[in-house]
């Protein structure tokens, strides 16, 4: 549980490793709902009551923002194009979130860090 409540998530990406991380969230006890949105057809997820599947471009904030107020994290298994999107529109709705990779340009620091509170 997160926070004492039940977790549901928001997963952006279906591919090889979006649908690994999706059979294994619907395992989970703690986890009540996932979305598993992609901007194509959903591949390789599970059927399952669990599980919500919606069409969704993870370059549109609002659109992703929409869909995570449903939710309490954001899992990003999409490209590292989305990452600064995907982490304003869960900034925007007020959830977790949580993604897989980084461009690290300038080959140290995450373009991630840009939101860090100082």
């Amino acid at each position: 549980m997160m926070n004492g409540k039940e977790v549901k998530v928001l997963l952006i990406g279906t591919g090889a490793v979006g649908s690994v991380i999706a059979t294994k969230l619907i395992q989970q006890k703690n986890i009540s709902y996932i979305i598993c949105a992609d901007k194509k057809m959903i591949r390789n997820v599970p059927k399952t009551t669990k599980v919500q599947y919606l069409q969704l471009d993870a370059s549109q904030i609002k659109e992703v923002a929409a869909a995570a107020k449903k939710t309490n994290i954001i899992i990003n298994a999409s490209l590292p194009n989305y990452n600064i999107p995907i982490m304003k529109a869960a900034l925007t709705a007020g959830v977790h979130y949580q993604d897989l990779c980084s461009h690290l340009l300038n080959l140290k620091t995450p373009e991630q860090l840009q939101f860090h509170m100082k």
